[in-house]
């Protein structure tokens, strides 16, 4: 049998999830008494205007481009249906990059690319704020450093789009056959660029270990590029880590 705290404690939570549900959706709300609908309302408009800054601030070309009426149909909708994994109103960004990519059927009617425009908005928010010191591991001298790493404060993505072309000024046609390579990266001063890559230098990353040697990735590439030649793939190699380590998307290990 129940004990009379724990019937208090559940009737607390049905009346907690009865007001969330209201708040989320009063359209689909059980109350009924018109004076307690005013006051759901009010909290409603003040949660969902207060989310949809979030968004509005996470997601700016993407609140750009879209049609008023687009942008706030997508942002209700993760507001009503999405079940948030963080309390943290940081993290509003990455719940409504992972509402995209779980219902995929939200965005019908949508351009096909914002997703992908969701996703790096959000990649230059994450490494913004990403953890991680990377001053003390800077290659500043002649030459490569006897083993190199990737920056924990960058990351490869590639795309269907050319996500950091689109704006107002720029929509997208239809999907193409390529593929388009970015690092997204932030050095010593916390300053975040992006740099697009070709697929040569995507790979070339993808396949650097977290202590690598110019010689074992020389012969990691030489294995996958078989008909270029050995001196090719030198001359080109020492360029594209010497690039990658001015840039600070490579760091010494």
């Amino acid at each position: 049998m129940r004990k009379p705290q724990e019937y208090a404690l559940a009737s607390l939570y049905e009346v907690q999830k009865r007001f969330t549900q209201a708040v989320r959706n009063p359209d689909q709300s059980p109350i009924s008494d018109a004076e307690a609908r005013r006051r759901i309302n009010i909290y409603q408009t003040l949660f969902f205007n207060n989310i949809n800054q979030f968004l509005v601030n996470g997601f700016p070309v993407l609140h750009r481009v879209l049609r008023p009426q687009q942008w706030t149909t997508l942002a209700r909708g993760f507001f009503i249906s999405h079940s948030a994994q963080s309390p943290y109103f940081a993290h509003i960004p990455k719940e409504f990059v992972d509402y995209l990519a779980q219902r995929p059927d939200v965005l019908d009617g949508y351009p096909a690319w914002v997703a992908e425009l969701a996703h790096y908005e959000w990649l230059e928010l994450d490494i913004s704020i990403r953890h991680g010191d990377i001053s003390e591991q800077l290659w500043q001298a002649a030459g490569l450093p006897a083993y190199f790493a990737v920056s924990p404060l960058s990351e490869l993505v590639s795309y269907r789009y050319e996500v950091h072309r689109i704006s107002p000024n720029f929509i997208p046609a239809n999907e193409t056959a390529l593929v388009y390579y970015y690092v997204v990266y932030r050095d010593a001063m916390d300053k975040v660029s992006f740099l697009q890559v070709n697929e040569l230098t995507a790979f070339l990353i993808q396949n650097v270990g977290k202590r690598e040697s110019f010689k074992a990735l020389f012969q990691r590439i030489q294995a996958a590029l078989p008909h270029r030649g050995a001196n090719e793939i030198e001359h080109s190699l020492k360029q594209t880590l010497s690039e990658l380590l001015q840039a600070q998307i490579f760091i010494q290990a």
